[in-house]
């Protein structure tokens, strides 16, 4: 390029040649913030739609706004070469940037680059392919958004390729890619940064006083989060709790969460022995009317086996097959007040949860190395009410395996219900 004022930094020109000689077709990038990701992505999105003439390339932000950034750094630099600019359909210098479009530019090569937002639920990209996937600031787009619009794009072409890139500011799609060895990871180092000279060791250490531990972590480490900051279960608890060696033998208790339409129902057995539980089973089923799940239910519980199902909903009717069949059902209803400190707990949901919390932070529990049930448990989130009272923030998606393993949990006994119905008369 003609300009002499942009010498790229070592760490983005490797960024760069990742993607221009297509090194790998699933490229995660975690960087600090402001460390030049957006430039090098606007420069090598034009050189790659010229050396592969016919390519497609999106450009996806969280918003419209955030992808226009992009865009504007391509349309300023386009101008750059002469070798550039004869791509362009307009040939007069200043009339170029009047021309181009907002949201796309297109070359004579029939290559082109477009932005798209994946705001909301992410319905401006359907009907869209592409052979370059440019994802920018992609932990702030939501799982179900890239896994159900922004994935799919990939079936335009077996050539295609997707990267994501931004800071590493939420435990979702971006971490489990992060930890999945389908990707190449890629992050740029502070070190790096400091040493090329993109940032100074002065500003870098004002701004460790100034942001919490956590956000300087985030933002400037590029490194992710243990766990979500209002977190119920801490990251470390999991992870030892993970095929944990427990002196158990004793009886076998199970969970079953009721889906909705869309969201899975999910059993999860345990064995019991005192206050220590081993998870046994875990398994989950879609779209099955009462009847058929609570058939499928019986399959993997005994009669004598109590078992504490969600009520509400399409699960009222899942827990009177159940009782109606001779099996040990419980019913629960965790909308309900609490039955035990209810100045503490909103509702039987949180009661459970935070039986369920102390289980892990004891050290008297030992789970599966299972992928889901651990991502939604990280995913709880503890709040409180104006009179302090504790509350479950779910994720946005139902946490099916979780709720299961917390009604399996929850020692909700015959004794207890019966204790608690006379209560309401």
């Amino acid at each position: 390029m003609d300009r002499e004022d942009f010498e790229p930094y070592t760490y983005q020109i490797d960024i760069a040649k990742q993607i221009y000689f297509k090194e790998n077709r699933r490229l995660l990038i975690t960087a600090p913030r402001r460390s030049g990701k957006t430039l090098i992505l606007a420069f090598v999105s034009i050189l790659y739609a010229l050396k592969y003439d016919g390519s497609d390339i999106k450009i996806i932000a969280p918003s419209y706004k955030q992808a226009k950034i992009l865009m504007d750094y391509i349309r300023n630099h386009v101008t750059d070469s002469q070798d550039i600019m004869k791509y362009l359909p307009v040939e007069n210098k200043s009339k170029i940037k009047k021309e181009l479009s907002k949201q796309r530019v297109q070359f004579t090569n029939d290559s082109q680059i477009m932005i798209l937002s994946a705001q909301g639920e992410g319905t401006r990209l359907l009907g869209h392919g592409a052979d370059l996937i440019i994802c920018d600031e992609s932990p702030l787009i939501s799982d179900e958004t890239f896994n159900s619009k922004i994935l799919t794009m990939m079936g335009e072409s077996k050539e295609s390729m997707l990267v994501e890139i931004g800071n590493p500011v939420r435990l979702n799609h971006f971490y489990e890619h992060h930890e999945d060895n389908k990707w190449k990871n890629m992050r740029v180092e502070l070190e790096d940064c400091i040493s090329e000279g993109r940032f100074d060791e002065e500003f870098i250490q004002e701004q460790e006083k100034l942001l919490t531990e956590r956000e300087y972590k985030i933002y400037y480490l590029a490194k992710f989060p243990e766990q979500i900051e209002s977190g119920l279960i801490k990251y470390d608890w999991l992870m030892d709790a993970v095929d944990r060696e427990l002196d158990i033998d004793g009886d076998l208790v199970a969970g079953l969460d009721v889906g909705r339409t869309n969201d899975l129902s999910v059993l999860t057995i345990c064995e019991k022995d005192g206050n220590k539980f081993r998870v046994k089973k875990i398994k989950d089923w879609q779209d099955k009317d009462t009847k058929e799940l609570s058939a499928k239910v019986k399959k993997y519980v005994d009669k004598d086996i109590p078992i504490n199902v969600d009520a509400t909903g399409m699960g009222e009717g899942v827990y009177d097959e159940l009782n109606h069949s001779g099996y040990n059902a419980n019913e629960v209803l965790v909308g309900k007040s609490a039955t035990r400190e209810k100045d503490k707990f909103l509702n039987l949901k949180a009661q459970y949860y935070w039986r369920l919390r102390g289980l892990f932070q004891d050290g008297q529990i030992s789970i599966p190395k299972h992928r889901k049930l651990i991502k939604q448990l990280r995913k709880i989130e503890l709040d409180y009410t104006s009179r302090e009272k504790r509350k479950i923030v779910d994720p946005e998606k139902s946490p099916d395996f979780a709720d299961s393993l917390m009604l399996a949990v929850a020692q909700r006994q015959h004794e207890e219900l019966s204790i608690d119905t006379m209560s309401q008369f």
